[in-house]
């Protein structure tokens, strides 16, 4: 299982309370384990650690740049 941080940026609107509900339901349905999820003062930024499958937490990835094309996604792999 690879961990990843993944950090999403408010770019043109975007809203990251929403991005962190999509997350948070995704990766559970998708078998990923999401934890240490963090938002910004004024919902600004949205960061948490992501482990699971690289092709699993990539597509869960291209599921959040699709709903939210604007926001900045930003993926750093753990340890």
């Amino acid at each position: 299982m690879d961990s990843y941080l993944v950090h999403i940026d408010s770019v043109d609107g975007t809203e990251v309370c929403n991005v962190d509900r999509m997350m948070s339901y995704a990766a559970s349905q998708m078998g990923l384990e999401l934890k240490d999820a963090v938002c910004e003062e004024g919902w600004s930024a949205w960061r948490a650690v992501l482990s699971g499958e690289q092709n699993t937490v990539a597509h869960l990835l291209d599921l959040v740049e699709s709903a939210y094309p604007a926001a900045e996604i930003r993926l750093q792999p753990v340890g």
